[in-house]
């Protein structure tokens, strides 16, 4: 009987141990799906985590990104349209100028147009800038402005001027990822930043230097009506700037400048410091005077034409009846 248990009882030892086993790994089993569920939930916690940090960061960066602009802001499309449209057959003789056409085929350079007062200056920069005849290419060029006015405390100054480029570089849709380039400035200098030259010229050039940029042209209208002392900087930071990378033997930035103003003694003198470099080409209007002139009568004849329309309009108010 001895000898029976014992043999029964390793004959169910037999038995035992398989069970034993197959519920040890049932449970690692489940012990590793626990694991592996666990795992999920934590990776879904840590997406929701990033995702929720980057639309924070995104809010964050959108906030600094509107109080940049916010201080950059300035109306100067309505300083533009303030000047009159351009009269069909005026301005043919800037149009059509060979100076005018190689700045415009070319991506670099600067462009001073000096004509006396009545010439239509500031209407020729509005006819530029509205027509897009400032480029070859008009889908890679970004056009920006600034028409200067004297008397206006808001529109005298070269940081004005900077100001409205800068907001339209970062507003327009194919630059907009340049504003990375003012952001730190503008947390160190906040709304100071609007009214310091040397920083925003340096955002500036940080922006023409970027491969992002594409070409720009900037066009800075009645340019003696900006302040002298800070006329007189502005001039220097482009003689500087063109000295720099007209001879450079490597890729220069593509941003070119069209100023326009007045021939006055001392713009002709800081604008003659520009001739030893290949981006200068000066345009003096007074040597289109008779084609000015004929531009002026066209001028003329329309606005006559809009006044006789006035008078052949029957005048029916403050009639009594009958």
């Amino acid at each position: 009987m001895v000898a029976n248990v014992e043999s029964l009882s390793e004959r169910y030892n037999g038995y035992i141990s398989p069970l034993e086993a197959e519920e040890v790994r049932k449970s690692r089993d489940m012990e590793l799906q626990e694991m592996q569920e666990s795992q999920v939930i934590l990776d879904e916690i840590r997406v929701i985590l990033e995702a929720s940090r980057r639309e924070t960061q995104k809010l964050s960066d959108d906030q600094k990104q509107r109080a940049h602009l916010q201080d950059l802001a300035c109306d100067y499309e309505g300083y533009k349209d303030f000047n009159p449209r351009r009269v069909p057959g005026t301005c043919e003789w800037f149009l059509k100028d060979d100076r005018f056409l190689e700045w415009r085929s070319s991506d670099f350079g600067l462009l001073w147009v000096s004509a006396g007062p009545g010439c239509g200056k500031s209407v020729l920069s509005r006819a530029l800038i509205d027509k897009r005849r400032l480029a070859t290419n008009v889908a890679t060029s970004m056009i920006c402005y600034f028409f200067f006015k004297d008397g206006d405390g808001g529109r005298m100054y070269a940081p004005n001027a900077l100001c409205a480029i800068l907001h339209q570089l970062f507003t327009s849709t194919p630059t907009s990822g340049l504003i990375q380039y003012g952001l730190s400035s503008h947390k160190n200098y906040g709304k100071n930043l609007a009214g310091n030259f040397s920083e925003l010229w340096q955002i500036l050039m940080n922006c023409v230097k970027s491969p992002d940029a594409g070409e720009i042209v900037c066009v800075l209208d009645a340019l003696d009506e900006c302040h002298h002392d800070s006329r007189e900087q502005l001039i220097n930071k482009l003689r500087e700037f063109y000295q720099q990378h007209a001879q450079a033997s490597g890729p220069r930035p593509k941003v070119k400048f069209l100023i326009a103003s007045r021939p006055y003694d001392d713009l002709a003198a800081a604008f003659s410091r520009f001739s030893h470099t290949l981006a200068y080409v000066p345009f003096d209007g007074d040597d289109k005077s008779a084609q000015i002139s004929k531009g002026i009568n066209l001028v003329i004849d329309a606005r006559v034409d809009e006044i006789a329309v006035i008078f052949e309009r029957p005048i029916v108010e403050g009639l009594p009846n009958g």
